[in-house]
This record gives structure tokens, sequence and C-alpha cells, in this order.
């Protein structure tokens, strides 16, 4: 994305993060994909043959996603839903490095927990292929109702690594591209997360996996989710100056 502030003015120093409710570095397609969140799930089950390449933004190895139909999804023993599973029913958070090559018909959705429309709805991330092309974070709660924070005067720029941040907090949704505050959405009235189970997924819709104008082409690495609402001060430590975290930096 092109954004219109220098990154080196937007930095801060942070101070270290809570712990992660799960976390995925995706610098293997074998303990890269192991959850090492407080609350893990199983390994991530990959599709397709996606690789390992050293090209993260500090030169980590992230996971590439070539073609069609390649993805990470959660799966155990042929079970494909998760139910949210924090603490709080009102705060979440999430945050992951992405870069794409190519951009779908339609949407490039990098992290989702979700079922079809009118389904349970977690939450789920994208880049919207638009003019000009923009970065959406959504939360739903109990009923359907969204919180969904977004900014479309930041145009999406392909092969350039960006962090993207948001939050949830009692109906607050905030999104933050590279350490940077870019939208806020107010949702009154917005209940309670579901805790019914439904899919996760990273770089593919959960609910239609494997649909090419979904698919995410390109790289992604360093995925967390937590089940409170980081601080500005916790982002920043994640962004790092443009360099990110794995887990074992945080």
């Amino acid at each position: 994305m092109s954004l219109k502030f220098p990154i080196s003015l937007v930095a801060k120093s942070g101070g270290g993060v809570p712990a992660p409710l799960h976390w995925w570095d995706l610098d293997s397609l074998s303990t890269g994909i192991e959850d090492q969140g407080t609350s893990p799930w199983n390994i991530l089950q990959v599709i397709g043959s996606p690789t390992i390449i050293s090209v993260g933004p500090n030169g980590q190895d992230v996971v590439n996603f070539t073609s069609n139909g390649q993805y990470l999804h959660y799966n155990r023993q042929g079970n494909q839903n998760i139910a949210w599973d924090g603490v709080s029913d009102t705060e979440m958070s999430q945050s992951f490095w992405f870069r794409a090559t190519v951009l779908p018909t339609h949407s490039a959705r990098m992290l989702v927990w979700r079922s079809s429309g009118g389904q349970p709805l977690i939450t789920q991330s994208f880049i919207m292929n638009a003019n000009p092309d923009y970065a959406i974070s959504s939360y739903f709660d109990e009923s359907l109702q969204n919180t969904t924070a977004y900014d479309t005067t930041d145009t999406t720029q392909l092969a350039t690594w960006y962090h993207l941040a948001s939050t949830l907090k009692d109906g607050v949704c905030k999104l933050y591209l590279n350490n940077q505050l870019i939208a806020i959405d107010t949702t009154s009235g917005f209940t309670t997360l579901s805790r019914t189970a439904v899919p996760f997924s990273l770089a593919t819709a959960s609910w239609h996996k494997g649909a090419t104008h979904f698919q995410h082409k390109g790289q992604m690495g360093m995925v967390g989710i937590w089940d409170t609402a980081l601080s500005e001060d916790s982002i920043s430590h994640l962004y790092n100056n443009g360099l990110g975290r794995q887990f074992n930096d945080l």
C-alpha cells in the first residue's frame, strides 16, 4: 500500500506485548505452523504447495503462496471448525505481516475466521481490490452486527511488506497499518463475540476455501491473535521499526 506518511516518522518505541492467545511464525511448514499461543490449537494444515522463502521484512523466513488453492487452515481430524476461545467476549486483536504479488479479482483474504454470510462470523481482514485498493478489518457479534475499519485513501502496492494490526474493544474497531492508526469504526449496540465453531484460514476465504477471487498470492509471516485490545505501544513493539518480530522476539 502506498502510504501518505514516511515510515520513519510513525515508528514508536515499544515495550513488549501481552502473551498472544494464538501465534504462528510461518517460518516453516512444520514448526512454523505450530500454535505457540497461550491456548494452542493443533498445527495448521497446509493445503496446496506453498513454500518457505527468506524475504520477510527483516529477511525472515515466511510462507509463500504462489498459486490458487494454496492456504493454511484449522483442521483437527477432519473437523475444520474452531470456536473463539478467548477469555474476553468483547475484546480481540490481530496482527500479521503480508506482501502481495498479485491481487485477485475481488479481494485477498488474509486472516479469516467465519462461515458464510448469515452464519456465525468472528473476524476477517483482507485487501480489497478496488480503486483505490485498501485494507479492511472486521469483527462480528453474535447477531452478525459488524464493526469494520478501513481507509480507502491508502492504496495498495504490490511486492511491498506491510504490517496490519487491528483491535476490538466494546464495539470499537481500530485499524493500524505500518504502525499508523488509519481508521476507526464504532458500532453502537455491539454485543459479544460468537462462541460458535466456524472455519479459520490464512490466505483464503475460510467459508469458500480455494476460491480464486479470494486467494492471497504473496507472502505472510508472524501472525498473532489476542483476547485483549492491544495498546499502541504493543502494536509499535510488533512493528519494530518495520522489521517485525517473531515469537521469540516478543
